[in-house]
């Protein structure tokens, strides 16, 4: 019978993970250095029909408790994939790299989202 491969053991699981890590502290600290460096008490938050130029009121601003909350959704996504992938590895290897991949992606999206919420100010 073969042997069933560990999760800590599984070099591309632990790529992936490595990565999704690696990601949640860039975006940690982008978010933390244009936090500190923009010193300013209202930022834009929204942007309802941005394609539109004649458009009224498509900004809406809020505070940096917006920004706060893509930090913590950045490391609850980190332990929940993490926990999840790691529960679903030996019922399917493939759920779990899947896994891995959306996590990868939902922090990669939370990356450009709040940088052009930044770029907006």
């Amino acid at each position: 019978m073969a042997k069933i491969k560990s999760f800590y053991r599984d070099h591309y699981v632990l790529l992936l993970c490595s990565l999704n890590i690696f990601l949640t502290i860039i975006l940690t600290v982008f978010i933390s250095i244009r936090l500190i460096s923009t010193n300013s008490p209202s930022y834009i938050v929204q942007c309802r029909n941005c394609t539109d130029p004649t458009a009224l009121n498509k900004y809406t601003s809020g505070s940096y408790i917006t920004f706060i909350s893509f930090i913590v959704f950045g490391v609850f996504i980190l332990i929940f994939n993490l926990f999840l992938s790691y529960k679903t590895y030996n019922l399917r290897k493939g759920l779990s790299i899947t896994i891995l991949y959306l996590g990868i992606l939902l922090e990669i999206l939370s990356l450009i989202i709040s940088n052009a919420l930044f770029i907006l100010k």
